[in-house]
């Protein structure tokens, strides 16, 4: 087995089990994303509303004009905490997703690798390969919670149409049966695989040429982090608008289908349709991404995990 410190690889004798592997993986990951989103949580509710607020039929509901009215009206109608509307159930969503995310990540590393063993610099297109490969399999292994997340984050009345994460998994499970919790999963594939390799697969990258310097890495994460989130906006942007297509709340417009749904949103409002909320995204997304990848490099050494690539 192989352990990496600097950029430089030592041997070690120690074996352990896939499982307790597995099991350091997830608390870094886990830890070190839950904490990312935790404190943008705000910049990520106001994104969604921005986002999605076409598809509200609250007939009180007035539409924000831009991220700055949405910053000053969210507290004023419906409470400074309805800022972390759905945080709680982003972060049960986000810890096993992040986890799983970067296991696999090291795993795909290896199996994208293959010829370049021992090797510290795998080639850009190796890395976004092995990072759209671990988003788009941890998409499918956790895409309910995601649902669940949107539809909590997209609820804009002051009382709240849900009582939480059980009342929406509830409600879905009655009103759209076990599909519902799979709505909108092709796009999202599309939308994650992207954003995943380049995000991730970028900032393996560029770390083989930044080192071990923490601003240096928080750089190539916010580089990365925000280059990827400008490029796959417009498939999250459909992702998110066929998760609350007849959700409690919304209306019924596409009947689930991506064309349906991407043919309505540019003959509404032509290409900005799909840039809703992208520039709260691009602040939030950028700093999540470098806090996450940093964090969990730093937790991985904590907790006594060893990259296997």
């Amino acid at each position: 087995r192989m352990s990496s410190k600097g950029h430089g690889r030592t041997s070690t004798t120690r074996k352990e089990s896939p499982l307790a592997d597995f099991s350091r993986q997830l608390i870094a990951g886990g830890g070190s994303s839950a904490t990312a989103k935790s404190i943008m949580a705000p910049f990520e509710r106001i994104r969604i509303l921005l986002q999605n607020q076409n598809m509200i039929i609250d007939p009180k509901y007035k539409k924000y004009k831009g991220p700055i009215d949405a910053m000053i009206r969210i507290p004023q109608e419906q409470g400074f905490m309805s800022f972390w509307r759905g945080n709680t159930a982003n972060c049960i969503r986000i810890m096993p997703t992040y986890g799983i995310r970067f296991f696999l990540f090291d795993h795909f590393q290896r199996l994208c690798g293959r010829g370049y063993e021992g090797s510290n610099k795998l080639p850009l297109h190796r890395q976004v390969a092995a990072g759209a490969l671990s988003g788009a399999t941890t998409m499918v292994l956790t895409y309910p919670l995601d649902i669940l997340r949107t539809r909590l984050s997209a609820d804009v009345s002051k009382e709240g149409l849900y009582s939480g994460m059980v009342d929406v998994a509830k409600t879905t499970m009655k009103n759209e049966g076990f599909l519902g919790f799979y709505r909108g999963l092709g796009v999202s594939i599309l939308e994650i695989a992207p954003y995943i390799g380049i995000a991730m697969g970028g900032y393996e990258y560029l770390k083989a040429y930044v080192g071990n310097d923490p601003v240096r890495k928080l750089g190539a994460g916010w580089a990365s982090g925000l280059i990827a989130s400008l490029v796959c906006y417009p498939m999250d942007t459909v992702k998110r608008q066929l998760m609350l297509d007849g959700a409690l709340g919304c209306q019924s417009r596409y009947n689930g289908e991506i064309y349906t749904c991407i043919k309505t949103l540019y003959k509404e409002a032509g290409i900005r349709a799909f840039f809703g909320g992208c520039l709260v995204n691009a602040l939030k997304s950028s700093p999540t991404a470098a806090l996450t990848f940093v964090m969990n490099d730093y937790l991985r050494v904590l907790v006594g995990y060893e990259r296997k690539f």
